[in-house]
């Protein structure tokens, strides 16, 4: 979504073109796709999010349900996937 070049109109549209703007500036960046399976807790977040009004969210401790996703990380704890050729 934020690579593509595609205009959408949903929810999102004013984040993800804010992500864009900043991706413009004067800097290097890079955006890579990691699979869920290699990040269980980002994946739970991002899930999370979902649920919370848009904005910023602090939060003191983590929420519930992530912490196992954490220790498996921390860990480095696998999990396999199958991707398609």
């Amino acid at each position: 979504m934020v690579n593509s070049h595609m205009e959408s109109s949903n929810e999102y549209t004013h984040l993800i073109r804010s992500i864009r703007d900043l991706i413009k500036r004067n800097w290097v960046i890079t955006i890579n796709h990691i699979y869920r399976e290699a990040n269980f807790a980002a994946d739970f977040l991002t899930n999370y999010a979902l649920e919370l009004p848009l904005g910023l969210h602090l939060f003191s401790i983590p929420p519930p349900g992530v912490v196992s996703f954490i220790a498996n990380d921390l860990y480095g704890i696998t999990y396999s996937r199958y991707v398609l050729p």
